[in-house]
């Protein structure tokens, strides 16, 4: 299958065209290219030799043109594939099929929005984190996927002491260990319009905060900061966590939770959480805005789907201050959440987050019974270019067909404790699989000594 993005790269190092001058992802710097009128003008020329013989259909190769001059072309919706003999053809066919649908249902909106009357906020429900069940969560909250406030759920976390901005910058543990930052770019096609920023000791960047614009987000503790671990906890209804039944060292397995850090106005711009997870994040210090809105209106936020990126860009950016957004007609749920709270947010939410005051937070993204079967399809489709998610795939659905947990007796999992569960079905060492098997082979073999003949006579002993 064509690389139409490589091509167009290709094209431009040959064109000796400016470059940018501030500092971006290749993927934000490419989409940049693509918006230069050369570029768009190389494009049409490219689509215009791809369809001249088409007969009103569209190749494959030329659809992979069409939507980098536009993703919601509607000739993207009359593909015309001979083998779907790729994983790279599938995902671009889905991905086609996504753009056309989103930019189709916000057109008919769009017909009927001047009889519409804009929609309020509601406000995220809350809870006392130590009223709330397992079963309560998953019947109320995990499985219809709505959003939660846990008032005390950060304590849930940090079941021995809490930490602050001030604790963390003077732990002399953690406070030289180099920090990699995130910053906001308005045009950013990274999750949330996040770029990579500066390195930085986690102590000075702390103590920088009130004149810093950067943002240290979701940095793995396990991985990067392990001796604060044996501070940490995981609430009960989030520690039946399928990516914890998986090997040692696979994707995902290790990551979570996670630190940010980030000073007063810093933010996440709209985005969904990867691979279909849900997640849930604790407030350790600070206030914190959010806006979450339903799936269901989606289209409204004008999303995308670009080559190359696994993860929806939206193309409205909060705060909006035009009357007529869209953004206004979608349903949605905001909390401000303070420091104790903690927050659920289930899968496939779109959501924005902005600091208030500085502030420092705990999360963790999980799969569970709640959200297995879409995880396991959203690890399928970003296992064409990683195949490693792929095996995380395999696994969460082999977590699904298996024995499910317990609930834990307490409100709180010790770490160590979470990462040693139950293994996955199959996932047994190969002694301890071969034992299970020869154990359940005699098994079968005594049954089927004791078992009538079809005569009604025992059959003979062997």
């Amino acid at each position: 299958m064509v690389d139409a993005l490589a091509d167009v790269a290709r094209w431009y190092r040959s064109q000796k065209l400016p470059g940018t001058s501030s500092p971006v992802s290749s993927d934000t710097r490419l989409h940049r290219i693509l918006q230069l009128d050369a570029t768009r003008a190389y494009l049409r020329t490219k689509i215009e030799a791809l369809t001249r013989h088409d007969h009103g259909c569209v190749s494959l190769e030329a659809a992979l043109y069409i939507e980098l001059l536009d993703p919601a072309d509607p000739r993207l919706a009359h593909v015309v594939v001979d083998r779907m003999d790729t994983e790279q053809s599938k995902m671009a066919m889905e991905r086609f099929a996504f753009n056309v649908s989103m930019a189709a249902q916000l057109r008919a909106f769009k017909k009927t929005q001047a009889t519409r009357a804009r929609i309020d906020a509601t406000s995220v429900a809350t809870v006392d984190a130590k009223d709330l069940s397992y079963d309560q969560f998953l019947a109320e909250y995990a499985l219809p996927k709505r959003p939660v406030v846990l008032r005390g759920g950060a304590h849930l976390v940090l079941t021995k002491k809490m930490w602050s901005l001030a604790s963390l910058g003077a732990n002399a543990a953690v406070a030289s260990k180099p920090m990699p930052t995130k910053r906001y770019v308005h045009d950013s096609v990274q999750w949330a319009r996040l770029e990579d920023g500066p390195t930085m000791p986690l102590g000075a960047f702390v103590d920088g905060l009130e004149k810093s614009d950067l943002y240290v987000h979701d940095h793995s503790v396990p991985l990067h900061l392990p001796e604060l671990v044996e501070d940490v906890a995981i609430p009960a209804i989030f520690a039946h966590d399928y990516l914890q039944r998986l090997p040692e060292g696979a994707l995902y397995r290790e990551t979570w939770p996670s630190l940010f850090v980030g000073p007063k106005n810093t933010a996440s711009q709209l985005h969904i959480d990867s691979f279909g997870s849900n997640f849930w994040m604790a407030l350790l210090d600070g206030r914190k805005q959010w806006i979450l809105v339903d799936p269901r209106d989606m289209h409204l936020l004008r999303p995308r789907r670009y080559p190359g990126l696994h993860d929806v860009v939206f193309d409205v950016a909060l705060p909006t201050t035009a009357d007529d957004d869209p953004f206004w007609y979608a349903r949605r749920e905001e909390c401000v959440l303070e420091a104790g709270d903690l927050l659920f947010v289930p899968t496939g939410t779109p959501h924005y987050v902005r600091n208030l005051t500085a502030t420092l937070a705990l999360s963790a993204n999980y799969i569970d019974r709640s959200n297995a079967e879409v995880a396991v399809d959203a690890l399928t489709r970003q296992a064409s270019t990683d195949p490693r998610a792929g095996d995380v795939a395999r696994h969460v659905a082999q977590c699904m067909r298996g024995p499910q947990p317990a609930a834990h007796a307490t409100q709180s999992v010790p770490f160590a404790t979470f990462k040693s569960p139950m293994q996955a079905p199959d996932d047994a060492p190969p002694a301890a699989k071969r034992r299970r098997l020869d154990a359940e082979f005699l098994a079968d073999w005594s049954s089927d000594d004791e078992a009538p003949s079809d005569d009604g006579a025992a059959l003979p002993q062997r």
